[in-house]
């Protein structure tokens, strides 16, 4: 499956929420904001964050100042692929990731949707 430049456009301002750097809220909204909120929350859990999670866990994250755009989409490609061979088990490793980075991100998220709304 191939992503629409516009997915793309979104997973890459969402990225920006995983790096060393304080994140741009109102650029993020602005490119955000194109899509529905359910687009977001469903690029931001099922798309973006298994990808770019592991750069914010580490205490000197290897991207600091954003992911190449490139690498990213390709990355989250391989992810979706990945995701379609996945049993059950597999299911419930993502389903507990998506509640690790709901719990500790999603201020993060409402950040966003707070100046989308604005």
């Amino acid at each position: 499956m191939k992503a629409t430049p516009e997915e793309k456009a979104l997973w890459s301002a969402l990225s920006e929420l995983f790096v060393d750097t304080e994140p741009d809220y109102d650029a993020i909204a602005r490119i955000a904001g194109q899509h529905s909120w359910e687009q977001v929350s469903f690029a931001f859990y099922r798309r973006v964050a298994p990808v770019c999670v592991y750069n914010a866990l580490t205490p000197a994250p290897p991207v600091w100042t954003g992911f190449d755009d490139e690498q990213l989409h390709a990355d989250i490609e391989r992810y979706i692929e990945e995701e379609f061979r996945r049993l059950i088990f597999g299911d419930a490793i993502s389903c507990l990731g998506r509640l690790f980075v709901w719990t500790f991100f999603r201020g993060a998220l409402a950040q966003v949707k707070a100046a989308m709304d604005r």
